[in-house]
């Protein structure tokens, strides 16, 4: 068992140690007029994975998006942080061409990549590991190991882009690399990890990948491991969990506004509340994880309930400032509600923009989706009971004109494993070919092969459903409100050691290996139990707070779960994966 109690693992340091090796990388550079910059899909990550504060005017000058780098003449140095994916290569590529008097430097996480090479060639760059002579034509480029990003002490993630579309539509295995790589370097600080389960094919992959780079790289010394297992799961094998529509206060934050790496960003049409008219309560972006008391109250919530909570809270402030105006109270009762004052002050900004969060998803869910309610027990009666709902879903085409709505209950029954003819099939791809063009067509070859269109859908989701305890009746169930994800309930079977047991065969069936190696640490009373769970293709937030949430009410605070994956997933996002162009 582990050695340490303590919550978490001391993550801190990598960060500590992306910022000393940043500043390692742009030594060659030229020390005047240093600007660093990102894509926009990995703002958050980059603000956050290195010491922004500790940097900014010595190590660089200015830190902004790549869009907002202008074309220019002038001379300087332009610093850019990316993953190595394919659009987001190019189009850096592109703002290079607008600043040819810069010197360029670009840092890749975590390595660069023959598709990288190959961009650069196709816009006449070439790379170099030493700073450029000639600005024109080269390019600085290092890899940048800041593999991954704490949310919380128990929760990273990776700046990986698409990753299930990279990897199960586009067949770039890069991000199996990069994950190799990211839980080898946890365990080259933490101790081997004697214990992997895999669920899934890439599963595997990343798993031989790891043991490959720690066989090379080596791990910590120490006597005992700190992590006692490691569960590693593939997307693909639960493509149920995101497809089915969020439920709790996170996730349908997330689904309409985007929580990237913790950070919530005020979106621009949400307007301030009547709490938060003053200047010093606006807030644009939120920090949200464990540490937030409130947060942690209301992030399982039903939205309602999550408002009524946040609501009591301003309440609460109100009548500790009636009390303060007042000064009826003794002294050591004023002392108390002075502290408690200064307390309402600081934690007053955040509260209000959860508030006008809240009734903003409130409000949009609602506008959204006119007939969300029935949706959300169509969908439980499909999952549960393999009911079909595929003319409910064509009401979303006929009445409301979502396509999006539409194919996402379509392929999630599918997903269940309901059967259709070849030829309801086909009428189904030829409205989809007629409403978005020729552009269908690869798409429809990808959900053919991931078997969510197609009259031979994978068979077995209501035995392993039934052998899993998807629907169980427990305390977790009253958390997941009754339906507990694929992934956890596996998680709670490799916690207990029923590995895989008679729910593997259903799996076995569908060609999809279950495995373990190595041998569980030996437990000692009274020391809490660490376990590691890896998503490969994607997390969504709820399946990571069920998970870190198990740990506490199935097991008692004795088992504490460490949540990570190549990147986070909602519906949105996982649609846009599997039906690329439909829905911008």
């Amino acid at each position: 068992m582990t050695e340490s109690t303590q919550s978490g693992l001391a993550f801190t340091l990598f960060k500590a140690q992306s910022t000393n090796d940043f500043k390692d990388l742009i030594k060659v550079l030229p020390p005047e007029n240093r600007n660093l910059t990102y894509p926009q899909c990995v703002e958050d990550y980059v603000l956050n994975v290195i010491n922004i504060r500790e940097l900014r005017g010595n190590e660089i000058s200015t830190v902004n998006p790549l869009t907002n780098v202008n074309p220019t003449k002038n001379v300087g140095v332009l610093i850019v942080i990316s993953p190595a994916d394919r659009d987001t290569i190019e189009e850096i590529c592109k703002k290079f061409d607008e600043v040819p008097n810069y010197i360029k430097a670009l840092l890749l996480i975590p390595r660069s990549t023959a598709y990288v090479q190959q961009v650069l060639e196709n816009h006449s760059y070439i790379s170099t590991q030493a700073c450029p002579v000639d600005a024109t034509k080269e390019i600085y480029v290092q890899e940048f190991h800041a593999d991954f990003l704490p949310i919380d002490n128990d929760f990273f993630l990776m700046p990986c882009v698409r990753s299930f579309y990279q990897i199960n539509v586009e067949n770039d295995f890069n991000d199996l690399y990069s994950s190799a790589r990211c839980l080898a370097k946890i365990q080259v600080v933490f101790g081997t990890i004697p214990q992997v389960f895999t669920l899934g094919s890439m599963a595997e992959r990343v798993r031989d990948l790891m043991q490959g780079v720690i066989s090379q790289a080596g791990s910590s010394q120490a006597t005992a491991p700190q992590i006692d297992s490691l569960i590693i799961i593939d997307r693909s094998v639960d493509l149920i969990t995101p497809l089915m529509t969020s439920f709790c206060t996170e996730s349908l934050i997330d689904e309409l506004f985007g929580i990237n790496y913790g950070i919530l960003t005020r979106p621009p049409h949400i307007k301030y509340g009547n709490e938060d008219t003053h200047k010093e309560n606006q807030i644009q972006k939120i920090l949200l994880n464990e540490t937030d008391d409130l947060y942690h109250k209301t992030r399982f919530l039903p939205i309602s309930q999550a408002g009524e909570i946040i609501s009591k809270r301003l309440n609460e402030f109100k009548e500790i400032e009636a009390v303060l105006k007042e000064r009826t109270s003794k002294f050591d009762e004023f002392k108390e509600n002075v502290l408690k004052m200064q307390a309402a002050i600081k934690a007053k900004p955040g509260v209000c923009f959860l508030l006008d969060i809240v009734k903003a998803v409130i409000e949009e869910s609602q506008k959204n989706n006119p007939i969300l309610k029935p949706m959300l027990q169509k969908e439980f009666d499909l999952v549960r009971s393999n009911t079909s709902i595929i003319d409910f879903a064509e009401n979303y085409v006929t009445i409301f004109n979502d396509w999006k709505n539409a194919l996402r209950l379509i392929f999630l029954e599918m997903a269940v494993g309901i059967s259709h003819s070849k030829g309801s099939i086909q009428k189904i791809e030829k409205e989809i070919v007629s409403e978005f063009g020729l552009k269908a067509s690869e798409v429809l070859i990808t959900l053919e092969r991931l078997k969510l269109l197609t009259s031979s859908p994978n068979q077995g989701w209501q035995q392993i459903s039934k052998l899993l305890g998807v629907f169980k009746d427990d305390e977790m169930s009253k958390i997941c409100d009754q339906f507990v994800p694929l992934s956890v309930r596996a998680v709670q079977k490799a916690t207990n050691n029923d590995w895989p047991g008679q729910w593997g065969k259903p799996f076995e069936e569908r060609k999809v290996p279950v495995s373990v190696v190595g041998q569980p640490s030996k437990s000692i009373d009274g020391e809490v139990r660490r376990v590691l769970v890896f998503f490969v293709g994607g997390v969504t937030l709820s399946e990571a707070a069920f998970i870190r949430q198990m740990g506490k009410v199935l097991y008692k605070g004795q088992v504490q779960y460490i949540v990570g994956s190549t990147d986070s997933i909602n519906t949105n996002k996982f649609m846009s994966q599997i039906c690329p162009g439909f829905f911008d």
